[in-house]
């Protein structure tokens, strides 16, 4: 990057830069960490047991 443009970056632009690199990285890390412990396996199943519980408070009304 040229030295002038980033000598001329306000104050603000660095705290926004910062702050989206940063949140960028954390959601990387998070989907990294949920790939590799298997969050997202079987998803399907997942939504059975939700429809499964919705059905055995209705009828245990």
């Amino acid at each position: 990057m040229n030295v002038q443009l980033l000598a001329s970056m306000t104050v603000q632009a660095w705290v926004l830069l910062i702050t989206m690199l940063s949140l960028s990285g954390a959601a990387i890390l998070m989907f990294v960490w949920g790939k590799r412990t298997g969050q997202f396996n079987d998803t399907e199943d997942i939504s059975r047991k939700i429809f499964e519980i919705e059905e055995e408070e209705e009828e245990s009304y």
